[in-house]
Formats: structure tokens, C-alpha cells, sequence
């Protein structure tokens, strides 16, 4: 009887076992017939089943899911829809349940290693930041993950990613305040807003609410809205990100009205003035004051870098994901192909919102040492950047829009 036991004992131990590695093949095979060429959107499918199951929403809906009938956006507007309705939980409970899969998606994506490498051999970590800019204009993580979707998507052969329009449309620009604004700060952000509206007659800003559906939206890239945050802590000074699309953020230091009035430039679309291509035919910048950044040489892809005629940057891209649930390494040359900036036609506008002041201070190494200055002789060489939309701020919306 005992050595009976001990084989029946035996026996499930070995089952065990082999039911372990078929269900870890299982899995495996499971990953390599989902799209795993799209990595953002396989882990933003990832977090949104999360919350779907721990929502317990089970219809038929939810079954066919399992067999990828349904697009991320389908699923993100499922879950609104049966926590608006209170399905199997009030809307508190759905909160939670959005605000743990929200931070749980966050972790993984802060684990992801991505570092990108450009033309003339700068080269950009983001293994342990959330962003990073080329060119003077901010880029959120995913957008560098998410490279790799749009390129097995479109052009595997040549690993070309055309942004496309990065205008909002209609001009409605969606945004969400994170916590941490207080109302002071709102309204000053409200202010310069009105102050775009009014100006160009073509935008309209549109408040969303702080609620962790509409977070979870913005990092899985299904709810396109730009989120604003307080920094003040932070020495990197402002970041915004350009136009329409996913992960779009600007982080305040700064609430001076002309502070923000630019920042908001960027989101509606437009680059600095200073750094479009002819830009050194009409102003001088001192590289000696310029403080190093992420690249190590200011005359790279920085805030003071030429932004190239064909708006096209080139550059060489790795990322390499090793996740609980997923694992995946992609490397190669891509162009980011952005829609002309159809400003650089215009007048060069000395007095733009959008252009540095002479004694800027935040990438300066010396605010009282000129960093811009006018070639020109006469007038005043110093003075650059005004405090309020120039009629070529306005008319550079205005035919974007």
C-alpha cells in the first residue's frame, strides 16, 4: 500500500510538471500569433484585458475578445461603458480598478530599455526616463515603442514612420489638469488658451476630467487628450510634446503668461522659431552658453539643433522589452516623417512666441551672458522672443487650420 502512494504520489508530480511546460509552450506560442510585431499595442491589450477581467465584465462581447476580435479602442470603450452603466461595480470600484492596471502599465513601461541614436552619433537613453525630445520637441516613451508598430505596419523593408497630420481636428484640442494643479494655476493655463481662441478663431479647448478611465486611456493610447502637469520641482524646465496624437503632455515650471502661451504653441503644433533651417541667416547662437543636455552637444537634436528642410529625422532605434508576460527586441534605422511646418515660407519672426529671448535662463549656462542675438547691426541685437502672439504666431495657426 505505501509504495502504491508513493507511485500514484509520483505520478501527479510528473503530470504537474508536464501540464506546467505545455501551458508555458501554450503561452509562448499564444504571444508569437498576437501581433507581437506591434509592442505597444500587445501591452496596451495586455493591461486592458486586465481590467476587463478584474471588472468581471463577461458577455459576449468580452468572450469574443479572447480570440483578438476586438481592437484596443474597442475595449477601452467597453470598459466606459459598463462602468458608466455601474456593471457589477459602482463607479468608485471601476476607478480603482483603472487606477491599479493605470500604474501597473506604467511600471512596465518604465522597464522598458529604449535608446535611439542619431545620424551624427548622438545617442539617447530613455532606459530610465519617461521622455525625450528630438529636434526641440518632446516625445513621451511609448511614441519611441510604438515606432516599431507603425514601421511592421507600414514599410518592414525600409523602417519608415510617417507621422502624418498633426493637427487636432477641427482645432479641438482635448486636455486633462493632473492633480497637483492648484486653481491659480488653472486659470492662468485657462488665460492663454482664451488667448490662442480668440487670436486665430480656429481652436477650442476642451477640459476633460481627472479620472483614472481617461488615464488609462492616455497611456494605453486609445483616449487622445494632452495632460497637464505641475513640475515646478523639476530643474528640466517645461516640456511640451507637438500636435495631435497619443501621449501628449506639457509639464509646467514656469506660469507666466508668455511661459505658457508657448508651451501651448507646441501643442497646436508649432516648432521654435529658432530652430528652423534658415535659421542662421538671421540670428547668432553662442554655443559656449548653451548647457550640455541628454545628447552632450547643444548643436545635436536639442532645443537649438536645425530642424532638417524635409522635416524628416533619421535615426537608429532599439528597444527591448522583458516583461512578466512578454519579451520582445527590435532594432533598425527609421525617419520620423513629420508634416511640413508650413511657418518656415514666412518672414523670420524675431518677436515670436515661439522664439528664445537672448538671456534665457534654464539652458543657459550664464543668464546674464547672451546666448541669441540678431545678426542684424542695427536696432537692438538682444531683443528676441516677445511676451504675446505676434500676427505671424497667428498666421501660422491660421493656415494650419
Amino acid at each position: 500500500m505505501k509504495y502504491f502512494l508513493l507511485l500514484i504520489l509520483t505520478t501527479l508530480i510528473v503530470l504537474s510538471g508536464c501540464s506546467k511546460l505545455i501551458n508555458e509552450n501554450a503561452k509562448e506560442n499564444s504571444e508569437d500569433s498576437i501581433g507581437v510585431e506591434k509592442p505597444m499595442e500587445y501591452i496596451s491589450n495586455h493591461f486592458l484585458d486586465q481590467a476587463i477581467l478584474r471588472l468581471g465584465i463577461i458577455d459576449s462581447g468580452s468572450r469574443e475578445m479572447e480570440t483578438n476580435v476586438h481592437t484596443v479602442q474597442d475595449k477601452y470603450n467597453l470598459l466606459g461603458i459598463c462602468s458608466a452603466r455601474n456593471v457589477s461595480n459602482t463607479f468608485d470600484e471601476s476607478e480603482v480598478v483603472f487606477q491599479e492596471v493605470y500604474d501597473e502599465m506604467k511600471s512596465a513601461i518604465d522597464s522598458i530599455q529604449v535608446k535611439i541614436e542619431t545620424e551624427d552619433g548622438a545617442v539617447l537613453d530613455l532606459s530610465n526616463a519617461d521622455s525625450g525630445y528630438l529636434n526641440g520637441i518632446d516625445f513621451y516613451k511609448n511614441d519611441f515603442i510604438s515606432l516599431v508598430d507603425c514601421v511592421n505596419t507600414e514599410d518592414k523593408s525600409r523602417g519608415v514612420w510617417k507621422v502624418g497630420d498633426w493637427r487636432w481636428p477641427a482645432g479641438t484640442i482635448r486636455y486633462r489638469f493632473n492633480e497637483g494643479l492648484s486653481d491659480e494655476k488653472k486659470q492662468s493655463i485657462k488665460k492663454a488658451m482664451a488667448t490662442w481662441e480668440d487670436s486665430t478663431g480656429k481652436l477650442d479647448f476642451e477640459e476633460i476630467e481627472d479620472t483614472w478611465y481617461n488615464a488609462l486611456g492616455w497611456i494605453t493610447g486609445t483616449n487622445y487628450h494632452v495632460v497637464i502637469s505641475d513640475k515646478s520641482f523639476d530643474d528640466r524646465g517645461g516640456q511640451s510634446t507637438l500636435g495631435y496624437g497619443p501621449w501628449k503632455f506639457i509639464d509646467l515650471t514656469s506660469y507666466s503668461n508668455r511661459t505658457i502661451l508657448h508651451e501651448l504653441g507646441h501643442t497646436i503644433g508649432l516648432y521654435h522659431e529658432h530652430q528652423r533651417y534658415d535659421r542662421d541667416k538671421y540670428i547668432d547662437v553662442n554655443w559656449n552658453n548653451i548647457v550640455e543636455d541628454q545628447f552632450l552637444n547643444p548643436r545635436r537634436s536639442t532645443n537649438f539643433g536645425l530642424i532638417p528642410r524635409d522635416n524628416v529625422i533619421k535615426l537608429y532605434l532599439v528597444v527591448n522589452i522583458d516583461l512578466w508576460f512578454y519579451r520582445y527586441h527590435w532594432e533598425g534605422w527609421v525617419e520620423l516623417a513629420r508634416w511640413e511646418n508650413s511657418r518656415v515660407t514666412s518672414t523670420y519672426d524675431y518677436n515670436s512666441i515661439m522664439h528664445y529671448s537672448s538671456y534665457f535662463t534654464g539652458l543657459s549656462k550664464d543668464s546674464s551672458t547672451w546666448s541669441l542675438r540678431k545678426k542684424t547691426t542695427g536696432g537692438s541685437r538682444y531683443s528676441l522672443g516677445g511676451s504675446k502672439l505676434t500676427d505671424l504666431d497667428i498666421q501660422a495657426v491660421k493656415r494650419m487650420y
